[in-house]
């Protein structure tokens, strides 16, 4: 599904002052949908939206991909000028059905009582399938709660927020969750304070962001670098993508670059 991704979003950068009459963004091939990539999907369809009269989607031809994107809520999630292709009936009627093992792409607002409500639906999921006590909880609750705030105060944008338990055969079960916006990126936050910044590679102010102490505001909250170390502590795995660049995370950070997001 990357390959798709990035030859939608390559597409619409051959000429950024033009006004597309028709984009298409074409995951029909995709197998496998996760949080990450359930986000990642949403913000680069919001992008594309900015630059087309109509933006056309053609949907994966797996039934069982179409109905998980249907469970997570992705089609009331698109932007108004999406067309979409091929979709297939839907197997149930999800409205209104909370989940004790997900939480369905969740628009994130300006106001603390929407950001109180998905880090308390997520926080459920930790506990019910994880296990996890309240001081797991509470290593977990302050980053993720850092994160959905920094889509209200530095993104400039909208934003959304999505997560999915998984049990692997043979494996300890886990939940990933995903943060995402179409705002103006981490070099472009970090430059209101560091006007070195400017300089910066889009993968330099990444690993910067995850540094302690340097965000945004001269008093800031614990951010990513809070999530670094939860992550770090707990063995778990952590992606970002801003601008041209991917970085994973496990143990040590690995980079990827791709077509540039201009506003991520």
């Amino acid at each position: 599904m990357d390959g798709a991704f990035q030859e939608a979003l390559g597409a619409s950068q051959k000429d950024r002052r033009r006004k597309f009459s028709v984009l298409t963004f074409d995951f029909q091939e995709a197998t496998f949908v996760d949080p990450y990539g359930l986000a990642s999907i949403w913000a680069l369809c919001h992008h594309l939206a900015g630059r087309c009269r109509r933006l056309r989607i053609l949907l994966p031809r797996s039934a069982d991909v179409q109905g998980y994107l249907d469970r997570m809520g992705f089609l009331g999630m698109l932007p108004t000028r999406a067309l979409v292709s091929n979709q297939l009936a839907p197997t149930r009627n999800w409205a209104g059905r909370d989940s004790d093992v997900l939480l369905a792409l969740t628009r994130v607002q300006a106001g603390e009582n929407t950001v109180q409500t998905i880090v308390q639906k997520i926080v459920l999921i930790l506990r019910k399938q994880l296990n996890y006590g309240d001081r797991d909880v509470g290593w977990v609750a302050t980053p993720l709660s850092e994160l959905c705030l920094n889509v209200c105060d530095h993104s400039g944008s909208i934003g959304v927020v999505c997560a999915q338990r998984y049990r692997p055969a043979g494996k300890q079960p886990f939940v990933s969750i995903a943060v995402a916006d179409v705002g103006v990126g981490v070099r472009a936050s970090l430059c209101t304070r560091f006007t070195e910044a400017r300089g910066w590679d889009h993968e330099t102010a990444i690993i910067n962001a995850l540094k302690k102490d340097f965000s945004r505001h001269p008093d800031p909250g614990k951010g990513l670098y809070a999530v670094k170390k939860y992550i770090t502590d707990y063995d778990g795995s952590l992606t970002m993508r801003s601008g041209d660049t991917r970085l994973y995370m496990r143990n040590r950070p690995f980079s990827f670059r791709g077509a540039e997001f201009p506003r991520v």
